[in-house]
């Protein structure tokens, strides 16, 4: 399993840069006839930390984790880095943007991509 890390440009934050870093989620996109179904799998994340964003083809899904902890917890063993999570994905189909609909449970984001009617696949008569 590799899991990449992404830093990006640094952030203002209460008058300090700070450099963010992010890690590409495992996702996985299930065709359909008049949808797609795309999966993000994002440990940790609540539906509150989720950020999806549609600019022209590019999908943009950025999930940030819930990092409150008690005063006196302490790791026994930490299997994920504390990074939050990235994924930019060109879409090469055209999408309804009024019907992509969202969902998060247990830290899998299920996104369901509405073809648009110009894209669909069209049977052609002949005469």
């Amino acid at each position: 399993m590799s899991t990449e890390v992404v830093k990006s440009a640094p952030v203002e934050s209460g008058g300090k840069a700070v450099r963010e870093e992010f890690v590409r989620p495992r996702f996985r996109t299930l065709p359909g006839e008049e949808a797609y179904t795309m999966e993000a799998f994002m440990p940790g994340v609540a539906r509150s930390g989720v950020d999806i964003s549609l600019v022209d083809d590019q999908l943009t899904i950025v999930g940030r984790r819930d990092r409150r902890v008690p005063d006196d917890w302490r790791p026994l063993f930490v299997e994920l880095g504390d990074y939050d999570y990235r994924l930019r994905v060109r879409l090469n189909i055209k999408v309804d943007q009024e019907g992509i609909a969202a969902h998060v449970e247990d830290g899998v984001l299920t996104l369901t991509l509405p073809i648009h009617g110009e894209a669909k696949p069209r049977r052609i008569e002949i005469n």
